[in-house]
């Protein structure tokens, strides 16, 4: 993964833009969609995975006679995509945005 922490892809037969497999869903993760092609992709039509911890490594797998046409372009991680830096900084970020108030369960529904 870069620095973003994500990466979008389709997978070209041949390096041929026109004999491109890619998801029917838009910005589908690899083996939540259905994969289309050999065709031209379409616009927004790409693979996405997406991690906490830039630099997760991962090796995009493809099975052009899988059973299941939503592995047809699956994804391994090698890595770890998160690890506690990664956790712990997303954390922060989403408590500085103001999505949960700080120090306390104020606002949160309690369990019976």
């Amino acid at each position: 993964l870069g620095s973003s922490g994500e990466e979008f892809f389709y997978v070209a037969a041949d390096n041929d833009p026109g004999l491109s497999f890619f998801p029917e869903a838009e910005a589908a993760y690899p083996g939540d969609s259905i994969v289309a092609g050999p065709d031209a992709a379409a616009d927004g039509r790409v693979f996405h995975v997406f991690g906490l911890r830039p630099g997760a490594e991962f090796e995009i797998r493809f099975d052009r006679n899988a059973r299941d046409r939503r592995k047809i372009v699956d994804v391994r991680w090698l890595t770890d995509r998160v690890d506690s830096d990664s956790l712990q900084q997303a954390m922060y970020s989403y408590l500085l945005a103001g999505h949960c108030p700080v120090g306390g369960s104020q606002g949160r529904p309690r369990m019976a």
